[in-house]
């Protein structure tokens, strides 16, 4: 095990928490019940990710998981233009799955190592 912390790592958790506080900034301006727990619910999920990666933090380094950030991050950037443009919360709610998938298969690469 490396003695740094993996900085691919990093920066999914980085990206995680930057849509977790867009969620609940979202949460904040929901209309209706409905649309206040599915958010509440995407947040969940979020923060089990970023308690997934944290628990990798030290997990060594390679170029494939380096190309799988690049994937997050662009994952992550389409998310929030969803989020923030989304009328209706639910319209948001298909990024939101995409950029938790590819977070998936980064945090599953990450296990292997």
């Amino acid at each position: 095990m490396p003695n740094t912390q993996n900085q691919s790592i990093r920066d999914i958790q980085a990206a995680l928490l930057k849509r977790f506080a867009q969620l609940q900034k979202r949460l904040d301006d929901a209309t209706d019940t409905d649309e206040a727990m599915a958010i509440v619910r995407e947040m969940q999920e979020v923060s089990h990710r970023v308690t997934l990666a944290g628990s990798l933090l030290f997990a060594a380094d390679t170029q494939a998981l380096s190309d799988k950030v690049a994937l997050v991050n662009k994952a992550s950037n389409q998310a929030a233009k969803a989020i923030r443009e989304a009328a209706a919360f639910a319209d948001a709610l298909a990024s939101i799955t995409d950029f938790l998938a590819t977070v998936d298969d980064a945090i599953d690469l990450a296990k292997t190592l």
